[in-house]
């Protein structure tokens, strides 16, 4: 039933008035989400003739509203030439190749158990550009059908860290040159898959954090606390920041050059971790 309601022409009026009235924000989610779509389709060899639809009618919208094009829209109208044609843009497939670096498994291992959680920073100032730069690397962190529902707050006045306080008990990350507030759009979640907001959250979170580590960077992945005064403290932090309401903070990440590495706490032996169904 749901197939051929999705296939009638007044399903597909409704889905070209819904472009017509969401925003700039909301139009590029749904970019992203249906492109996922479409790409799972193609790949999996199941239909994509709605799927196909609903990107071709956003990606239109897209451009009768004069946004810039990006790199999302780019892999929009690869997927469209794809399905439209059966092909794949061979030039594309060769830069991803040619885009692709051997790591070696040591350095990898080097870098997910070299990272520690560190709390005293030198006094050396930090760039801006140096976060930057991991962010650009983190937001290649996979996320559910390529949401990418994040955005980061970069906090260095002392008034503004003052006001990440209401979050935490600990007091630690106001030391810290600059302080990374992880941002969720929760209302790019429906009821069902609200977790998904903190599990998309914690994959690029962990990817900025090994990124930093990287780059000589020392960070501490600090919780946002849900207590009694959560909803209060909420609207004086989106009201402060100039956020709308379905900018959700997820965590406060202090980052600066470190003063010591920590030395790592133990962890528990991976047979404690697996629950052996095989016998």
């Amino acid at each position: 039933m749901r197939q051929i309601l999705e296939r009638s022409p007044a399903y597909r009026i409704f889905l070209r008035l819904r472009s017509r009235s969401i925003s700039n924000e909301r139009l590029k989610s749904r970019l992203r989400r249906r492109g996922h779509n479409l790409d799972k389709a193609l790949a999996d060899g199941t239909d994509c003739r709605v799927a196909l639809f609903e990107l071709k009618l956003l990606i239109s919208e897209y451009f009768r509203r004069n946004l810039k094009g990006t790199e999302t829209t780019k892999w929009v109208w690869d997927l469209i030439y794809q399905a439209e044609l059966g092909l794949v843009d061979s030039d594309d497939m060769r830069v991803l190749t040619e885009n692709v670096v051997p790591l070696t498994e040591q350095n990898f291992k080097k870098a997910v158990m070299g990272r520690r959680s560190v709390r005293q920073w030198t006094a050396e100032p930090l760039n801006v550009d140096d976060i930057v730069r991991a962010l650009d690397v983190a937001r290649w962190a996979p996320s559910s059908c390529n949401r990418q529902a994040w955005k980061f707050l970069l906090v260095q006045k002392h008034q503004d860290k003052e006001c990440l306080q209401m979050f935490t008990h600990q007091t630690f990350f106001k030391q810290a040159p600059v302080v990374v507030v992880p941002l969720v759009d929760m209302e790019d979640y429906h009821k069902e898959i609200k977790h998904y907001a903190y599990l998309d959250s914690g994959s690029i979170i962990q990817t900025l954090l090994l990124t930093l580590h990287v780059e000589g960077f020392g960070a501490c992945w600090i919780g946002v606390k849900h207590d009694q005064q959560y909803d209060g403290n909420l609207d004086a932090f989106q009201s402060h920041f100039g956020l709308s309401k379905q900018w959700i903070p997820v965590s406060l990440i202090p980052v600066g050059r470190y003063e010591l590495l920590p030395k790592a706490p133990p962890r528990k032996d991976v047979d404690d971790m697996i629950l052996d169904q095989t016998d």
